[in-house]
């Protein structure tokens, strides 16, 4: 019987080695792709309140700003006056056109915004 064990001795050994190898690349495969999968944080750009303004067609066009969720509620003394290429640029990802009364939908910084755009009426 011991006479068995040793013929299979070798094979045993050189399994156990090529499965510590095998284990060790799949660590390694699983580790890599995680890292490749990490979300790049997005930078939130600056608010710059006098485009804004501009987008809006000035100051004295903006007649009231109010916030709800992202989305921030526009009234207007005239809407031909906005500049809805200026609006995108600033990060509006839709714009809803009522009469004189916009819906913009913006991701993360509405309320930041009405508050700066409200700052300036008069």
């Amino acid at each position: 019987m011991n006479l068995i064990l040793l013929d299979i001795t070798p094979f045993i050994i050189a399994g156990s080695i090529a499965a510590g190898v095998l284990l060790i690349l799949v660590i390694f495969i699983i580790v890599k792709r995680s890292k490749g999968k990490k979300k790049n944080k997005v930078k939130v750009p600056e608010i710059d309140d006098k485009q804004w303004l501009l987008a809006l067609g000035d100051n004295d066009n903006v007649k009231a700003v109010t916030v709800r969720g992202s989305r921030l509620s526009v009234e207007l003394v005239d809407d031909k006056k906005i500049n809805r290429d200026m609006l995108t640029s600033l990060g509006v990802k839709s714009i809803i056109t009522m009469s004189n009364k916009l819906i913009l939908v913006i991701e993360n910084q509405a309320a930041e915004i009405a508050n700066r755009i409200s700052s300036h009426l008069q």
